[in-house]
């Protein structure tokens, strides 16, 4: 999970900013009503609570979440067509998906969280509306904090239902016209909380959208059962692209009308969405695995053969076996890697500026990305409480945010940098997957990152190389902790040669 290794970083620094005297130096941890903070908010609620450390309620937080998308779309499914069905199980190859690996963690969450709304709306839409509006007002309000997308996503089922429903009314319109007017008060509180006073605000406007291109919308059709294995996520898509494209030729596979059109719906939202908005990228990118989840749910088989029945489940039963054991050998790799790079990274003394740099020489999809290392360096948060400058601290979408004294440093991405040549001989048009927001601007812009001006103002460098990082050092530069971690360099900057009026040191 790529962004992840922020968040369990961000989960701890909140977690522990009244006990730490080294994170308060460059931290500062301020609430404020910010949608997308919703698994902040029950990690910190269950830490309060029990003590439990936090990376260990958000994993457990995370995976319940995402597991119980598949209860989530067998409710749909359930109030769309108003019986059971085996069918929605399928949703379970959802469970592991690119979106999830990128570490969208309170999208997912939410997402899970939307279908349930969506579900209980459709089958209790015809209750008395005193008890709907103040209820659905709630979740809705909750749904918002835990991820401003899956909000929408609910509010744009809501709005299908509503037209549907206007579209087959019978009889009169008007009373049905004022009762969906009523309903779609319990929207109002989430919004206005928006407006008025969640920070988010400020990245309402034109300056704040990217672009969508042509890559961007594949990317985001792949990651629907992409989990970084090419042979099992093609496998996945043939399997389950052509059961789909059989049942609808045959006709054995049918949707359910207001299922199609939120669907339909939902293909042109993002279709027409940018890459980025609200200062969130991957706008686009994570409605795929909505709309296939909502489409899952507005499906059902019809006197479908009992062979077929029976291949069609053993082929998805072996499949979503294959996946778990790929991704639990994963994340089992991930978790040695992570605690490699947290034994190196104990060498260093507490509460201490570290900067990280990948060897632009050794960049590829395999050292990037298994398991990733785009924010391994946060964990030096956790591990020695430390000034991370790729840490995710915007007051906009974060509780937390640096201190006057170190914000300046803050970057966006981990700097790519040639340790070995010179800039000019490595292409800078593009960056590895995962650097779609500054494709001209990865690359680390100094004839020497490991010169005194590009580290003047820390204390520690981290090299991730490939190849051991074998290079004569500067004289202010010097290595230590872990020689058997051959792909790590851990680099401490000389106290007695960092740059003027001693900054970069304590």
């Amino acid at each position: 999970m790529i962004d992840y290794p922020n968040h369990l970083a961000r989960y701890f620094a909140v977690a522990h900013y009244g006990d730490l005297p080294a994170l308060q130096e460059f931290y500062r941890v301020e609430w404020h009503p910010i949608a997308n903070i919703g698994i902040d908010v029950v990690v910190q609620a269950i830490h309060n609570a029990t003590s439990l450390p936090t990376e260990r309620i958000s994993q457990a937080l995370v995976g319940t979440l995402s597991v119980l998308l598949i209860p989530a779309v067998l409710s749909l499914n359930r109030a769309l067509f108003g019986v059971w069905s085996y069918w929605p199980l399928a949703s379970a190859l959802l469970v592991f998906n690119y979106v999830l690996l990128y570490g969208f963690t309170n999208y997912v969450g939410g997402l899970t969280l939307a279908i349930f709304l969506a579900a209980a709306w459709a089958a209790l839409h015809g209750r008395s509306l005193a008890v709907l509006l103040l209820a659905f007002a709630l979740s809705a309000a909750a749904l918002f904090f835990f991820h401003l997308y899956a909000f929408a996503i609910y509010g744009l089922f809501w709005l299908c239902h509503a037209a549907w429903s206007l579209w087959m009314r019978q009889g009169t319109i008007k009373p049905l016209v004022i009762r969906h007017a009523v309903a779609a008060l319990q929207f109002v509180p989430a919004v206005l909380v928006l407006v008025l006073f969640s920070p988010t605000s400020r990245n309402i406007g034109l300056d704040h959208i990217q672009p969508a291109m042509a890559r961007d919308k594949l990317m985001g059709l792949h990651s629907v059962f992409d989990i970084g294995v090419p042979s099992v996520t093609l496998a996945t898509f043939g399997v389950f692209g052509t059961a789909v494209l059989a049942g609808l030729a045959s006709r054995r596979l049918v949707f359910s009308p207001l299922g199609a059109v939120v669907v339909s719906a939902l293909t042109v939202a993002f279709l027409a969405m940018p890459f980025g908005l609200l200062g969130a990228a991957f706008a686009d990118y994570r409605l795929p695995v909505a709309i296939t989840a909502v489409a899952i749910a507005a499906t059902r088989w019809r006197a479908l053969p009992g062979r077929a029945a029976f291949v069609l489940s053993a082929a998805f039963t072996a499949l979503v076996v294959v996946r778990v054991a790929v991704m639990t050998s994963e994340w089992a790799q991930s978790n040695r890697r992570y605690t490699a790079i947290m034994r190196l990274m104990s060498a260093m003394e507490p509460g201490r500026r570290l900067l990280t740099i990948i060897a632009a020489e050794d960049i590829s999809t395999p050292f990037l990305r298994r398991p990733p290392i785009d924010h391994a360096s946060a964990l030096a948060v956790i591990a020695r409480q430390s000034f991370v400058p790729t840490l995710f601290a915007e007051p906009e979408k974060q509780p937390i945010s640096f201190t006057p004294a170190v914000a300046s440093l803050a970057q966006i991405l981990l700097p790519i940098a040639p340790l070995y040549g010179q800039p000019d001989s490595f292409a800078t048009s593009a960056g590895p997957p995962g650097y779609r927001l500054a494709p001209t601007a990865w690359l680390y812009r100094s004839p020497d990152p490991l010169s005194l001006s590009s580290v003047a103002y820390y204390d520690y460098v981290l090299v991730f190389a490939r190849t051991p990082l074998r290079r004569e050092l500067p004289a202010h530069l010097e290595r230590i902790g872990d020689a058997t971690v051959a792909d790590l360099t851990l680099l401490a900057v000389r106290r007695d040669n960092v740059g003027p009026e001693g900054k970069g040191h304590r």
